[in-house]
């Protein structure tokens, strides 16, 4: 969030504001406060507005972040303010939390990225997704970036998993009005927040808005959670054996954040039948869940 020319900040406690020029050349004190006033304009302490769950680790960021205050005002004022002044308001901020999420009133879920995936068909793209796969599989390059290549490819098969069951989810949830009152009701993250009668319409008027940055910022790999909201809003059941995807998904996580490398340091070699059976594996998930027909009931009802 980079500060442009033409960028003016509010001032502290009064009306009007400055120009990044301006701020320049203010005393100290107040720069801070405008500082100050334009880093809670769009950032809030996640204790007020976070779902937390202790299961995934604490707070899930569903309006961004986590975002360190540092980080924040020197990326916005460090070609104008003192590199000091910045650090003693980031200590300030600190003394909060150290980690801080967006200000909800001014998120705006991507409306595009949200009609996109209304458009599209979930397996279709996730189909064509694995034929490239495959297809890159069958390029020869060199040796010595031919293990850089297989890593790519084996994360990509993880990510077209995640799109495939994203891109279900929300547009089976976002467009049927008795799956979104469901997905409200069973979702623990939003069955835990107490909402005061005065906040009821306001709530009320931005749920569309927070369950979409909910969805989209949900990490779609985390099968544990992603497999009780499909069997408890969907009610489509996931294959009761999701092992070798658990292990695929604990490799594509070395690959992306560890640079293929185990916690252990050992280095994952990736071969191209790893990938064809994680291929497998993952259309096995997809089938499974595209042909699921809910049992029917063996309660006879007697006319």
């Amino acid at each position: 969030m980079s500060g442009r020319k033409g960028t003016r900040y509010l001032l502290p406690d009064e009306e009007g504001s400055v120009t990044r020029s301006e701020l320049r050349r203010i005393a100290k004190e107040k720069q801070k406060g405008i500082m100050r006033r334009w880093f809670h304009q769009h950032y809030t302490d996640p204790v007020e507005n976070t779902p937390y769950e202790s299961a995934e680790g604490g707070y899930i960021y569903i309006w961004g972040g986590p975002y360190d205050p540092r980080e924040e005002l020197e990326s916005e004022f460090g070609s104008v303010v003192r590199e000091d002044t910045i650090d003693e308001l980031a200590d300030e901020l600190g003394g909060i939390t150290w980690e801080w999420t967006g200000n909800p009133d001014e998120q705006e879920v991507d409306d595009y990225f949200i009609d996109s995936i209304m458009r599209s068909v979930p397996e279709v793209a996730y189909g064509a997704s694995v034929t490239n796969v495959e297809n890159l599989l069958n390029i020869s390059v060199e040796a010595v970036v031919q293990q850089s290549l297989l890593r790519l490819l084996y994360a990509n098969v993880i990510t077209a998993m995640e799109t495939y069951l994203s891109d279900l989810f929300i547009s089976k949830v976002t467009s049927d009005p008795i799956l979104f009152r469901r997905f409200i009701e069973k979702n623990k993250d939003f069955q835990n927040e107490k909402i005061s009668l005065s906040e009821l319409f306001r709530a009320h008027e931005g749920i569309e808005k927070r369950v979409k940055a909910y969805l989209t910022g949900l990490v779609w790999h985390r099968l544990e959670k992603v497999k009780a909201l499909f069997e408890e809003v969907l009610e489509i059941q996931f294959p009761p054996d999701l092992s070798a995807l658990f292990k695929a998904i604990l490799v594509r996580h070395d690959i992306v954040h560890r640079n293929g490398k185990s916690p252990d340091g050992v280095e994952h070699s990736i071969t191209r039948q790893e990938i064809l059976e994680l291929i497998s594996v993952v259309n096995q998930l997809v089938n499974h869940i595209e042909s699921w027909r809910p049992p029917v009931s063996d309660v006879q009802i007697d006319i």
